[in-house]
This record gives structure tokens, sequence and C-alpha cells, in this order.
């Protein structure tokens, strides 16, 4: 699906030298710092737009230069991680908290006791995941892990 670009007439790289963004042949001398700046200014709408555009056109081409503030250089493993950015910042997945330190936050699964509920990773908000229960131990609600203790529940429903 073609995406429409009507997103460049908002854009803050709207008029100027094309090098800034995108350099031809040698980048010796080329400031990466100075063109994600200028993405910083640029509006919400215009910036998923240009992540979208090159996206689109990455699928033709190999696309270089830095596209809604985000370095696609030819680098494998820099590519890789700026087209997951360019991903998330056009809408195409969603992604992944993470905590300081650089860990992956955990997303809610479902209660290992018996009743099935919907239960949220310790240190995860009822705010990011509404009709979630909190997790208490082993992956359990408050209510299993309480009949877990008092025997009630059996060690294989546990694990």
């Amino acid at each position: 699906m073609k995406h429409d670009r009507t997103w460049e007439a908002e854009a803050a790289c709207k008029g100027i030298d094309p090098d800034i963004l995108f350099p031809e042949g040698s980048t010796a001398g080329w400031d990466a710092n100075h063109a994600k700046k200028l993405c910083a200014t640029c509006p919400v709408a215009a910036v998923v737009g240009c992540a979208r555009t090159a996206l689109e056109v990455n699928e033709d081409y190999v696309v270089t230069g830095v596209w809604a503030g985000e370095y696609l250089g030819y680098a494998t493993r820099t590519r890789q991680k700026a087209l997951e950015a360019l991903r998330a910042i056009a809408g195409a997945t969603t992604p992944k908290p993470v905590r300081k330190g650089g860990r992956q936050l955990r997303s809610p699964a479902e209660c290992t006791g018996i009743c099935g509920r919907m239960v949220r990773p310790v240190g995860r908000t009822l705010e990011e995941f509404p009709d979630t229960l909190s997790a208490k131990r082993k992956g359990m609600c408050v209510s299993c892990f309480r009949k877990y203790l008092a025997g009630e529940l059996h060690e294989s429903v546990a694990s």
C-alpha cells in the first residue's frame, strides 16, 4: 500500500538541501546529529508520514540517511535497530517497554493458578493494563496464591 506524502508540506526539512539528510557518496564530514536535530523540530504527523515513506521505499531500494530522526546506515545491526524504530513510529508495531537498565518489561499473562484471569507482572501498573489483577508469586493472582499457600492448590498447578 502506498502512503500519501501530504506530510511533506508540514515537514521541518521542506526546502532544505537533501544532502543534510541523505548524503551522497562518502559520509566523511557529514553530521547525522544535525539532521536528527532538524527531525526533532518536526510535527508528529510529518514524522509518522516520514517513517511510513522510509519503510515503503525501503521495500524496493536500500534507503540510507536520516528518516524520522532515525539514522539508516549500511551496518546491519544499526540498520535493523533503525528499521524497528521506524516501524514503531509508523505504527506498524508497538515498541516493547524497556525499564531503566535495558531489561524488557513483561506483558500480562494468564494466571497460573486455577482462575485463568489475566495478571500483570510485578512492577506494572493498573493504568498500563486495565482489567488485570496484580501478580503475587509464581504468576498467580493473589486469590490463587493464597489457595496455594493454604495447600488448596497442588505444586503442579503453580509451575
